[in-house]
C-alpha cells in the first residue's frame, strides 16, 4: 500500500467513525478504539519498555556481569520485534531484530558496526555475534546512510530511519560486504539510536543501530524507499512520518538511547564502543 493510499484509508477510517458516533454508536467506537490502542501500549509498555530498564541497568554492571547485559540486549531485541510484528499483524518468525553497535578501527579500516544481539527465536542464518558479525561502516550501505557518508554509489544526508521494501530491485545501488545477505532479508526497517550532544542545537551522537528485517518483499508495507529518494531527503521523511511502523521505530529507538545516554557520556560503551557525532 503506498502512501497515497494509506492516507485515502486514514480519511475513510474517519469518516466511517464520525458517521458511527452520529447514528448513536459513541460509546461502541469508544471502547473498539480504547481497546486497539490498550492491545499495542501494554506490550510497548509491560514488555518491551520494562527490558529496556532491565538492560541498562545490567549494563552498567557489565565488567562484572558482560553475559547479563548481552542476555538483556537480547530481550529487548526480542520484544522489540515482537511489537513490531503486532503492529504489522505478521507472524513473529517472518520478522528480525537486532541491535548494532560501533567497533574500534583498524589501521586499514576507519571504524566497524557489529551484530550485539538479536532477537530470539533466531531464524535460520548463524547467530554471529561481535567480532564474528563486524563490517566496515565505509562499505556498507545502511550505516553509511544513517550517518550521513558516502558508500561508493551516494552521497547520503544523514537519514532518521533506512528503509526498503526490496532490496533486490535497487541491489545495484546496495553496498554491503554481508555475502549471504539475500538469503536471509529482503525488506529492512533500521534506525539510528540517537541522542542530542546538548552542545549544540542539531548535533546529535550516535551510540549505534536498531534493526528490522524480514525475507518478504514489502514486510514493511507503505514506507517509502531510501534508494527511491535519494535526492529528496525532505520528501523522505515526510512520508516517512505518515506510517505507523517508523514512529513505532524512532520511538523505540529514542528511547533505548535516551536510557543508554547516562553510560555513553561517561564511558566508552562495551568493548571499546564509541558514539559518533553526526548532523
Amino acid at each position: 500500500m503506498g502512501a497515497s493510499e494509506v492516507y485515502a484509508a486514514g480519511r475513510l477510517l474517519f469518516a466511517t467513525t464520525r458517521l458511527l458516533r452520529r447514528i448513536g454508536l459513541r460509546g461502541v467506537v469508544r471502547r473498539t478504539k480504547s481497546r486497539a490502542w490498550w492491545t499495542l501500549l501494554a506490550a510497548f509498555h509491560e514488555d518491551l519498555v520494562f527490558r529496556m530498564r532491565t538492560f541498562c541497568v545490567t549494563l552498567a554492571d557489565w565488567q562484572n556481569h558482560p553475559l547479563n547485559a548481552s542476555y538483556a540486549a537480547q530481550d529487548v531485541c526480542t520484544e522489540a520485534c515482537r511489537l513490531m510484528a503486532r503492529l504489522l499483524e505478521s507472524p513473529e518468525n517472518e520478522l528480525h531484530c537486532c541491535m548494532l553497535v560501533f567497533a574500534p578501527g583498524t589501521d586499514d579500516v576507519r571504524e566497524y558496526v557489529e551484530t550485539w544481539a538479536r532477537s530470539n527465536p533466531h531464524d535460520a542464518r548463524r547467530p554471529l555475534l561481535g567480532q564474528a558479525d563486524r563490517h566496515p561502516v565505509s562499505k556498507n550501505t545502511i550505516p553509511c546512510a544513517l550517518l550521513g557518508r558516502d558508500d561508493g554509489h551516494t552521497h547520503w544526508k544523514p537519514l532518521r530511519c533506512f528503509a526498503s521494501n526490496d532490496l533486490q530491485a535497487h541491489e545495484q545501488l546496495f553496498v554491503t560486504t554481508r555475502t549471504d545477505w539475500a538469503e536471509f532479508y529482503r525488506s529492512v526497517l533500521v534506525f539510528p539510536l540517537t541522542y542530542p550532544t546538548g552542545q549544540d542545537a542539531g548535533r546529535f551522537e550516535t551510540i549505534g543501530f536498531l534493526a528490522f528485517d524480514s525475507l518478504k518483499r514489502n514486510a514493511f508495507a507503505g514506507v517509502p524507499d531510501a534508494f527511491e529518494y535519494r535526492d529528496r531527503w525532505t520528501e523522505y521523511h515526510k512520508q516517512l512520518a505518515k506510517t505507523a511502523v517508523f514512529q513505532l521505530g524512532a520511538a523505540v529507538g529514542d528511547i533505548l538511547a535516551m536510557f543508554l545516554r547516562p553510560l555513553y557520556t561517561k564511558q566508552s560503551g562495551p568493548g571499546g564502543v564509541d558514539a559518533k557525532v553526526i548532523s
